[in-house]
């Protein structure tokens, strides 16, 4: 049986003055007519599956708003892009100009010298009415190293070869730069960036920030870039079990990308960053320490690859915000228990039936303490439902799962239960600060909205203040702390999400110029080295 591989995502931003045809060329091109009348467009989007090269592409093309010299172009249009469509009229002088405003911009985002692009010149139709001549719109294709084109949306000319050259444009921009040179090839290394999701999360959780880190990383570091998410595991049981389950599937994806390298002849180094949401930043440190704990067994699995750093968002590394545990707390005591009501008496387990006792015992001791007691009533409560406060009203984020059964939900808070290990957490963090050359850092989402303990409201518990600066807050327009660590990655809720990203870039870059400077750059041999090297090889 032949296995047809998935086409290739891209994205594309169509950008350009206002009434340039920008829609009419997107519309065009994806459907097939031809729209006449002038509507200003706020923001669509289109997808159309193309074939480049034998290979498929399924395109994603974001049709913008008009821009004007002072309309504020988002860091979403200029940053989150493989591939850029700047348009103007060839009857309009001033949307020319518009064109090299707009690409200053994106450069000025993105932080590139140059950008995937292609430039159009709409409206051919009107040759008439020319107010930009073609060698002028090459020159400046000239200047910028990409394609220029003229085309009319009206009478479907030049459209779909846009997208062709600026497929071959984003494709050659993804190339790992190597060269030959008298038979000696020396590749630049290859960046692994993989991607964990937490508690109840799955392979969608991190939406389209993969996508975005790996098309910008592409671009500024000497390495050939992959983002992989580890694909929806199940977040239920004992943590060591996904642990050993994760270790050995990174093993699997290293191999994989050394035998594709061993077949070009390669000589790069692999390094691997790991990028981890909620539980899976725990995942991820465990998995570290279980390969730093066992050196020589690590080489040989990862085959010389190198973890250079961890990322972590939202990550309990000291668990949860015990005041917003307590206000969940209860309510969460209740709702788990009622699933004793829900349980079938003649599939009842041994578990089940402890689970439940535990529930109920700390319920009762813990209401009989509610006028002293302090934090330590609190994380009494937190440890005896093992973690079901833990996670904020664990039935509120497994809400959906508490109609199956009792076992189901004990199996989950399982997973968690490694969160009412105080002294755990702070050794885990010490040892993975321990390790030479791990670079770490973790983002946390931060409400607005001040709590009743006048601090910010937060998901997670704040470390300790001597590695406060390892911890950095990213504020949330969310409407609970629930909501803020779910939605991490919607732009629509997470106020600073295009920093975060840029953010996040910064530390990965900085991973890599690390580890390269200790390990040796792989740069293209000079003609002089070449020629030396063969020499001695005589």
């Amino acid at each position: 049986m032949s296995i047809t591989n998935p086409p290739k995502a891209r994205r594309i931003a169509v950008l350009g003055a206002r009434a340039v045809g920008k829609s009419s060329l997107v519309i065009q091109f994806c459907e097939n007519h031809f729209v006449d009348s002038y509507y200003p467009t706020i923001e669509n989007t289109f997808t159309k599956t193309i074939k480049y090269r034998g290979n498929e592409y399924s395109v994603e093309i974001m049709d913008t708003a008009g821009q004007d010299e002072y309309s504020i172009l988002s860091s979403h249009h200029a940053s989150s892009m493989n591939g850029y469509v700047l348009v103007y009229s060839i009857s309009s002088r001033s949307s020319f100009d518009m064109v090299k405003i707009i690409r200053d911009k994106i450069l000025d985002f993105t932080g590139l010298k140059s950008v995937p692009c292609v430039i159009v010149g709409n409206k051919s139709d009107l040759n008439i009415q020319r107010q930009v001549s073609l060698e002028e719109g090459k020159e400046l294709g000239q200047q910028w190293q990409c394609p220029t084109i003229e085309t009319s949306a009206k009478h479907d000319e030049n459209v779909s070869k846009i997208f062709d050259l600026l497929i071959a444009q984003i494709e050659n921009a993804n190339k790992p730069p190597t060269e030959e040179k008298g038979g000696c090839t020396i590749s630049l290394d290859r960046l692994i960036l993989v991607f964990v999701h937490g508690f109840r999360g799955t392979d969608t959780s991190f939406k389209d920030f993969p996508n975005r880190l790996q098309t910008i990383l592409t671009n500024t570091v000497k390495a050939d870039v992959s983002a992989i998410v580890y694909p929806s595991y199940k977040t239920a049981g004992d943590l060591k079990i996904a642990v050993e389950n994760f270790s050995g599937w990174l093993c699997q994806q290293v191999s994989d990308i050394k035998k594709d390298m061993d077949r070009l002849k390669s000589s790069g180094k692999i390094m691997v960053a790991l990028l981890g949401h909620s539980m899976g930043g725990i995942v991820s440190a465990e998995t570290i320490l279980k390969f730093y704990n066992n050196k020589n067994d690590c080489a040989n699995q990862l085959q010389g690859a190198k973890i250079i750093g961890m990322l972590a968002f939202d990550t309990p590394f000291y668990s949860i915000n015990q005041n917003f545990v307590a206000e969940k707390a209860w309510s969460s005591v209740d709702q788990v228990r009622s699933l004793g009501n829900l349980w079938n008496t003649g599939a009842a387990t041994v578990t089940a039936a402890t689970a439940t006792r535990a529930i109920t015992a700390n319920n009762h001791s813990s209401a009989s303490g509610r006028g002293g007691g302090g934090n330590a009533k609190k994380w009494g409560l937190f440890a005896g439902v093992v973690g079901a406060a833990a996670i904020g009203a664990a039935a509120y984020i497994a809400r959906d799962q508490i109609q199956t059964s009792l076992a189901d939900a004990y199996d989950q808070l399982t997973f968690i239960s490694d969160l009412t290990d105080m002294n755990g957490c702070d050794e885990r963090v010490k040892k993975l600060l321990e390790i030479p050359d791990m670079f770490f850092k973790c983002f946390y989402v931060q409400l607005s909205e001040i709590g009743s303990d006048h601090k910010p409201k937060t998901f997670i518990k704040l470390p300790p203040e001597e590695i406060a600066y390892l911890f950095v807050p990213v504020s949330s327009s969310a409407e609970n702390e629930i909501a803020a660590h779910t939605s991490m990655f919607n732009p629509k809720k997470t106020d600073h999400y295009y920093e975060l990203g840029s953010d996040s870039i910064s530390l990965i870059s900085e991973m890599v110029a690390r580890f390269q400077r200790k390990n040796g750059l792989p740069l293209i041999l000079a003609k002089e080295e070449v020629e030396q090297k063969q020499h001695q090889n005589q």
